[in-house]
């Protein structure tokens, strides 16, 4: 038997409850664990011993007992009545007073744990004058019950009927009582009540009345679980936090794959709900009702596949759909040879460049417009060319400026690159009055683009002009170009006879003040 898990609750009916029948007293208990729970229908073996004058004398009787307990752990015995070798009806109740040991197995075995020894206060008249050895003490009645205090007899009428008020078991502590699980008593036991109301006696939250709690639990016995406390939460299948009204589960807390909003006008696409940034995906991202507004582009039907479009033909679209494009400048959307960027076609009655002229003159070599001599028609485009300033422009101060630092970019040479080189030279060259920043910083004929001619727009210019009529009066001595060959030369070119050389310092100022220099542009 386990010492250490046995609490008894001992109760003797009126202190101790006798019968009438002279050679027995009624005894009852009820038996706990230590947590102070029941032990219900369990097989027990009790012992009782009777000890005269102290706790420990003499044992005047033993006897012995193999019972079960009652589905509310009671054990009920005759004393005087269970087995044994003794003689209950010899004991001699006037030579006490005596002590009753009990002792118990809780296996129902017979390896007794004494569980306490208590004083017999009460002796009933009947056993006490059967052993008397002078007979009834002086006041004792049939019936009566003799106290014996310091060996003064005191006689006194036996105590009521046993009580018959029902108690119920209130193990969860909530005042409430389980009515399948009962005791008889005169006043409410520790851990019983008189209510037996309670529909689940394991659990202290559930109980008649109380409140409603969010734990899958009836707990005010109305028959419903976590009414009114639940909440409503939404399927957010793609996980965006955002919730699809038409798909709900009534919950405590949010279950996984839920959420408490219900908003979201796609809840199998990641990208959509209220307050996403639409994009162009043909879809309503941000649940407003409408598609792909605010950053589809508009296109411009170019039916003549020219790279030009109609402006009076559009379409609003997340990419250029087949048969549109971006630029909408087409002035004739029929004509392939017709747009703003073809070349001017003499003669045909067409405005092919779309400048709103059509067959307008040319451009001419020697001829002066667009603010300078043209030296230069572009053979891809009769429109366009390149125009130099009427006359040489004051000489460099500073030559080409910069010796001795490489310029990043400045070493293109072919047609159309002087422009990048000029642009190149007077970002990375602070040096003022070279022959770049005085061509970038010229105004003529009412044009501010000028700049220093590559090394190949030098010589068109020697080639086209010079040779020959002398279109523009050059010189007869040596050019700047805007070609740089390393940090601290520069390419030239002698109008003399037309030569190019490599071997001009850029920071030349020699001769008669330094090299000649012609800005160009282009037009």
């Amino acid at each position: 038997m386990n010492k250490f898990n046995l609490l008894l609750v001992l109760f003797l009916c009126t202190a101790t409850a006798f019968a009438q029948a002279p050679e027995g007293v009624n005894y009852q208990t009820v038996v706990r664990d230590v947590s102070g729970n029941i032990l219900a229908s369990q097989a027990v073996g009790t012992q009782f011993v009777f000890h005269q004058v102290t706790a420990t004398g003499t044992v005047v009787y033993s006897e012995t007992w193999s019972t079960t307990t009652t589905a509310n752990g009671f054990l009920n015995f005759v004393l005087g009545e269970g087995t044994s070798t003794d003689d209950f009806s010899a004991i001699d109740w006037s030579t006490g007073p005596y002590f009753l040991e009990t002792l118990m197995d809780t296996s129902g075995g017979t390896i007794y744990l004494s569980i306490g020894t208590s004083q017999l206060m009460n002796v009933p008249y009947a056993l006490h004058a059967k052993t008397a050895e002078n007979g009834i003490p002086i006041g004792g009645t049939e019936g009566q019950v003799l106290t014996m205090v310091e060996g003064v007899a005191i006689w006194a009428d036996p105590s009521p009927a046993a009580c018959t008020d029902t108690y119920y078991l209130d193990a969860d502590g909530d005042s409430y009582g389980d009515i399948t699980n009962t005791i008889t008593a005169c006043t409410t036991p520790i851990g019983y009540t008189s209510d037996n109301t309670d529909f689940d006696d394991n659990d202290v939250n559930s109980y008649p009345g109380a409140p409603e709690i969010c734990d899958g639990v009836d707990n005010n016995d109305d028959g419903q679980v976590d009414e009114t406390v639940e909440e409503l939460y939404y399927a957010d299948t793609d996980g965006d936090g955002y919730g699809d009204v038409t798909n709900t589960i009534s919950a405590c807390s949010a279950p996984s794959g839920y959420t408490v909003d219900n908003t979201d006008c796609d809840d199998n696409n990641v990208n959509s709900y209220p307050g996403a940034p639409e994009i162009c995906d043909g879809l309503d991202n941000n649940c407003d009702g409408q598609v792909d507004e605010a950053v589809e582009e508009l296109y411009y039907a170019d039916t003549d596949g020219d790279g030009y479009g109609d402006v009076t033909i559009t379409i609003l679209a997340c990419s250029a759909p087949s048969g549109y494009t971006v630029d909408n400048t087409d002035c004739d959307d029929n004509e392939v040879t017709t747009n703003p960027g073809a070349p001017e076609i003499a003669g045909d009655g067409v405005d092919n460049n779309c400048n709103g002229q059509t067959d307008e003159a040319l451009p001419v070599i020697g001829d002066f417009r667009d603010g300078g001599i043209v030296f230069w028609v572009d053979p891809n485009d009769n429109t366009k060319g390149l125009v130099c300033a009427a006359s040489d422009q004051i000489k460099a101060a500073n030559g080409w400026g910069c010796v001795g630092v490489l310029i990043s970019g400045a070493d293109g040479t072919a047609i159309g690159t002087g422009n990048q080189n000029t642009i190149d030279i007077e970002a990375q060259c602070s040096t003022l009055n070279t022959a770049a920043d005085i061509c970038a910083n010229l105004t003529l004929e009412g044009f501010s683009d000028w700049y220093l001619p590559s090394k190949d727009e030098l010589n068109l210019m020697y080639l086209n002009l010079k040779v020959g009529a002398n279109i523009g009066g050059f010189t007869n001595y040596v050019y700047w170009s805007s070609s740089e060959i390393d940090a601290n030369k520069a390419w030239y070119q002698d109008f003399s006879n037309g030569s190019q050389g490599d071997f001009v310092n850029k920071a030349y100022t020699g001769g008669v003040g330094g090299l000649d220099m012609r800005a160009i542009r282009a037009f």
